[in-house]
């Protein structure tokens, strides 16, 4: 997956919490197939179970069942996590580039969605 496509999910996977988190007042839950979005069902579907599996959303199944926010503050690199895997730097990246990496990394951990 090219980092664009990484960069993509992520922004998915933000627009989809900024919905949940609006629909989901209290402690309601929000039936996936209700969120309104412009990207195809069967996609919202895969992002919401990985963000429930990355920790970022509580999932319940059933007749009341559906997806909420697990817990508040939101780091976007909770989400990152959830959707692309861990941030690491490459093995053969230099000293600067690990800096980078590091710096990025702390940036995400302290950005709330």
């Amino acid at each position: 997956m090219s980092m664009r496509q990484r960069y993509n999910a992520f922004e998915r996977a933000v627009g989809l919490i900024k919905v949940i988190r609006r629909l989901a007042a209290g402690d309601g839950f929000v039936k996936v197939s209700n969120i309104p979005t412009n990207i195809a069902l069967c996609e919202v579907y895969a992002v919401t179970a990985k963000l429930a599996k990355g920790g970022v959303l509580e999932s319940k199944s059933g007749r009341h069942g559906g997806v909420r926010i697990a817990h508040e503050p939101i780091t976007a690199r909770e989400v990152w996590q959830a959707v692309n895997g861990t941030i690491q730097p490459v093995t053969c990246a230099t000293d600067e580039l690990e800096r980078l990496t590091a710096l990025l990394a702390n940036c995400l951990a302290t950005e709330y969605i």
